[in-house]
């Protein structure tokens, strides 16, 4: 049941559509995300992952929506 909670580096990749090493290196905002070691492994918190890939996309939409406003005044 955990193992469907934690991800790798490279299905996080996948969700996000960065390349894996930018969650190991913690760049790009990635920094918050909890890394899970076990064993030799590091695992990502799944929902965590989601919850950045909604926060892009909102923080996107809303700048697009800042871009329409101000390209229809002008």
């Amino acid at each position: 049941m955990a193992k469907d909670r934690l991800i790798t580096f490279e299905q996080a990749g996948e969700i996000i559509a960065l390349h894996h090493t930018t969650f190991r290196q913690r760049k790009a905002g990635t920094e918050s995300l909890t890394h899970v070691r076990m064993g030799r492994r590091v695992l990502l918190v799944k929902s965590e992952v989601e919850a950045l890939a909604q926060r892009l996309i909102n923080e996107q939409r809303q700048e697009d929506t800042k871009r329409k406003t101000l390209l229809h005044v002008a």
